[in-house]
């Protein structure tokens, strides 16, 4: 296992906050154009140190950051009665996941539930 490179706390944080300042401008975490390669030549910095600032700032990986977003962007759209003609799979593709089964496995990891549950959950509250 490769060991990431250790950098100081307030410059890791610092990288991150301009991770996520990056990656929420005009919601790039939607887009395919927004790999790890892709943040780190932004905001001038390899991959590697991206990668430590991450995991030295919030314990967790560059994809985990990614989908959470896209994650929140979806139980939005889930729960939002204006999006209630979109199938949970196009909500998944909308906000960023490559294929229906790379959103399912996702959502259902961190919300234990799949998109369509949480959907009629949501429409019972």
């Amino acid at each position: 296992m490769k060991r990431q490179p250790r950098i100081n706390s307030g410059r890791a944080d610092r990288l991150y906050v301009q991770l996520l300042a990056w990656l929420t401008a005009r919601t790039r975490y939607r887009s395919k154009q927004c790999s790890q390669r892709d943040a780190a030549e932004a905001l001038g910095i390899s991959t590697y140190t991206l990668s430590a600032a991450v995991s030295q700032s919030t314990g967790r990986h560059y994809t985990d950051i990614v989908n959470t977003l896209r994650l929140r962007d979806a139980c939005a759209m889930l729960s939002d009665p204006k999006f209630a003609e979109m199938t949970a799979e196009d909500i998944g593709l909308t906000v960023g996941f490559a294929s229906r089964q790379a959103f399912y496995v996702a959502f259902s990891r961190h919300h234990h539930v799949t998109p369509q549950q949480y959907r009629e959950l949501q429409s019972e509250a």
